[in-house]
Formats: C-alpha cells, sequence, structure tokens
C-alpha cells in the first residue's frame, strides 16, 4: 500500500521519534522498495484470487458437488498452463499492472530497487509446475466418486433432468459401482439394476418439480415424498437406497482431515509428548530462519535431526534443546545435548544440626485415583493394590510402561479384580479409548 511507504518516510525524517525508530523505519521502507519482493508479492496475491482462494472456498462447504470441484480444478489449471506456456509468461491482472507501472522503476511515487526480472519469471514459473504437481497429486480423479455422482448428484441430476428418465441414463454408472459393492452384506447387484430402472422416472419428474435445495436436503424430500405415497418404497429400494446412503455418507473433502486427525492421535497418546506452542514455534522458526533452500539436502538433514531430537524419549524434547537448531552454523553436527557435570559447593554443616536426624524418604507411590493414599510395599492393607495394565506382559508394545498404582480401596470401589487387565491411569486411558473408537469404525 501506497499509504504503509508514507507513513515509514514520515517516521524515518520525524526528530520527534527516537533514532532507533527512524532507524528501523528507513530499513523497512528500503526492503520493501525491492522490485524482487514487489513482484513476488503480486504474483502471489493473483494466486490467491485467481486459484486458490475459489478452490478452497468451494472446499470448505461439506455439501460440496465433486464433478463441480474437479470442473473448478480443471478450469485453474488449464489458467496456470496458459499463465506460463508463452514466452514471455502473461501473468494475472495484479502482476502485470505491476511490470507496466514499474518499467521506470518507480513504483507510485516511489522510486524501487530494480532486480532480475527473467529471473523473477522463471521462480514464479517453476512456482506454478509445483503447484500443478501438488493439484495433480491431491485431487486424483476418481472413477467411484464420478459414477455415484451421475447417479446421485443433484447438480449433475439438474442439468441432465430431461435425460434421466431415459433407458440408458446411469446404466453403465450403476454397473461400475454395484461391482465395486458386490461383497457387501444385504447387497443384491442383480435386484438393484431392476430398482434403478423403476426409481428413474419418478425421480426425473421431481426433479423438474422441486426447487433448488441441498442434496441431502434433497434426497430425504424425495423419499418422504415416496414413502407417504408407497409404505414399501424403503423394502422395494433397499438396494439403491444403499448406494445413496454411501454417497451421502462419503465427503469428498474428509480424506485428508481424516489423516490430519489421525496423526494429532499419533502425537497425542501417551508414547509421545503433545506438540506444544513452544515447541511449534521453534519448528518454524527452524524453517524460516534457514539461509539454505528448503529443499536441501542439508535443511532435510536438520529437520529430520530436529524431528528426530524431539520425538526421542531420552532427550525428552525439552525447548532450550530445540531451540539450539534455530541459530545453526555451517558446520552444525547434531549431537547429543547433555548437563555438564559441575559439583554442587558443599554446605558447611552447623553444629546445631549435627544432632538432628534427617527425614527418611517416603518409600510409597500416590495411589492414582487421587484419594491421597499412599501405596507402600510393607503396607499390609495393599497386598491387592494393582498397577496400570501397561505393566502386564500383554501391553509390551508400549515404549513406556506406565508405574502407576492404584490403591485396594479405590480398587474394590471401581469394581476392579486383582487380575485385570483393563484397569489405566488417566495418562494411558486416552490410546484406548482412541483405539475402541478405531476398532468400532472398522466394525
Amino acid at each position: 500500500s501506497q499509504a504503509l511507504f508514507i507513513v515509514l518516510e514520515e517516521i524515518s525524517s520525524d526528530w520527534t521519534y527516537s533514532s532507533t525508530d527512524r532507524e528501523i523505519a528507513s530499513e523497512i521502507r528500503k526492503q520493501l522498495l525491492r522490485d524482487d519482493f514487489l513482484f513476488i508479492i503480486h504474483f502471489h496475491h493473483d494466486l490467491h484470487e485467481c486459484v486458490l482462494g475459489p478452490v478452497t472456498k468451494v472446499l470448505q462447504d461439506d455439501d460440496f458437488s465433486y464433478l463441480e470441484v474437479m470442473k473448478l480444478i480443471d478450469e485453474k489449471k488449464k489458467m496456470l498452463r496458459k499463465w506460463i506456456e508463452q514466452q514471455p509468461p502473461v501473468w494475472g491482472p495484479s502482476l502485470s499492472n505491476y511490470i507496466r507501472e514499474s518499467k521506470k522503476h518507480f513504483y507510485g511515487l516511489f522510486k524501487i530497487e530494480p532486480g532480475d526480472r527473467k529471473k523473477l519469471s522463471q521462480e514464479c514459473c517453476d512456482h506454478i509446475g509445483r503447484l500443478l504437481q501438488e493439484l495433480d497429486r491431491r485431487f486424483v480423479k476418481c472413477h467411484l466418486r464420478d459414477n455415484l455422482s451421475i447417479l446421485f448428484d443433484l447438480n449433475y441430476l439438474m442439468d441432465h433432468k430431461e435425460t434421466v428418465d431415459q433407458p440408458e441414463y446411469g446404466r453403465n454408472a450403476l454397473n461400475y459401482v454395484r461391482e465395486k459393492y458386490k461383497n457387501l452384506p444385504s447387497f443384491d447387484q442383480t435386484a438393484v439394476q431392476a430398482e434403478w430402472e423403476l426409481i428413474k422416472i419418478p425421480l426425473a419428474e421431481y426433479l423438474k418439480t422441486s426447487i433448488t435445495q441441498k442434496r441431502k436436503h434433497f434426497w430425504k424430500s424425495f423419499i418422504l415424498f415416496k414413502q407417504t405415497v408407497n409404505e414399501q418404497f424403503s423394502e422395494q429400494f433397499k438396494n439403491i437406497l444403499v448406494l445413496l446412503s454411501i454417497y451421502l455418507l462419503s465427503a469428498s473433502n474428509t480424506a485428508e482431515c481424516e489423516r490430519g486427525f489421525s496423526a494429532a492421535n499419533l502425537v497425542q497418546t501417551n508414547g509421545r509428548s503433545r506438540l506444544m506452542v513452544n515447541t511449534l514455534d521453534v519448528l518454524l522458526n527452524v524453517r524460516l530462519l534457514l539461509t539454505d533452500d528448503i529443499r536441501s539436502t542439508r535443511c532435510q538433514f536438520v529437520a529430520e535431526k530436529a524431528f528426530e531430537s524431539w520425538n526421542d524419549y531420552e532427550s525428552k524434547r525439552r525447548y532450550n534443546r530445540t531451540k539450539l537448531l534455530i541459530d545453526v552454523a555451517d558446520d552444525y553436527e547434531p549431537t547429543t545435548q547433555r548437563r555438564l557435570n559441575v559439583q554442587k559447593r558443599k554446605i558447611i554443616p552447623n553444629s546445631d544440626n549435627e544432632g538432628q536426624p534427617k527425614k527418611k524418604k517416603v518409600k510409597g507411590i500416590k495411589c492414582a485415583n487421587r484419594c491421597g493414599k499412599v501405596i507402600a510395599s510393607d503396607d499390609p492393607e495393599q497386598v491387592n493394590a494393582i498397577q496400570c495394565c501397561h505393566q502386564v506382559e500383554f501391553y509390551k508394545w508400549v515404549d513406556d510402561n506406565c508405574s502407576r498404582w492404584l490403591c485396594n480401596k479405590c480398587r474394590i470401589e471401581l469394581g476392579v479384580s486383582t487380575d485385570s487387565t483393563n484397569w489405566f491411569c488417566d495418562d494411558c486411558i486416552d490410546m484406548h479409548s482412541a483405539e475402541e473408537d478405531s476398532d468400532y469404525d472398522d466394525k
């Protein structure tokens, strides 16, 4: 913004500010009025406004159409290819205006430091090439989603509502889908063909008379409408309704999210520390402050060592140790950090305290149920106290077996037997509740 440069210029020449403030304002203004910086800023602005912004906005809606999204992505990919296929490249509106207005090395009223435009253009072309590869990798064409959308996607059906009742409509798509789910329990892949032929005609009539609405609301209203006319509708068309349920439940935008949630659950188990805000800040600083290219071998090596240090049980993933990676030298080699063995200053004994014996440490562990009871090995009342079940041989796969104990009184109140393998302390229960949820989902 031109206003920002005006403010910085006023601060740098205003003697009411301190010399430090004037120097900082002058340096910031100098850094911003560089051709390479302004060129890249305008390039990414066009990239967001013309390509990434519209795609992100569509994907934020849980009820978007798969075919519409794939069509939108194909359009954006064609746009990006047209930007870079010509020589010189034809950029977006914002960058094109900047290139035209800065030919005399002026940005508005301010003189800018010229840069190598050919090098900058090549960097932008390389960035678009990587973006196209990422789009191809993330949005792979799914034949199952294509065929399900032909059968049940509301937008596609509305566009083809004049041909939905035709005999050939949807047959190829149905053949692909029913072959895919032929082993699904209670699904008859032969009967579903007749059901599709019978449901197409009333579906086409309903499409012509219904108002535009979301797909879930549309199918709900259609099924309720048919059930009022035919009480046996759900039974007569149970196979086609199974496929409809699969389509409605399999949201297109949840695959990456589920992977993210699964990774977060793995990080937040007892075997690994939670990713704290301080640690995240350090890892981001590592990525931002390294002078090497982020894709270079050395940078990848440092990043891997940083993660191993954070994930290693022995190093405890301490903030100060990870912080060492921020200002890393060129000849940096990761080493195990150890505390210096500095002998503490000996305290001169006082004659007044010589006769007082030291208190012995309590050889006991507090109950994990937080009842306040101390469990000692020589306490006859705690003979039947039990440990967290990670000490059982069955759970040897856990890296760090928990040493928490449940006192005999709490064990009786909770109804836990002495030979139980299912009692876990609060620190460990999350791990197994996540397992039970995953087992339930598999079923």
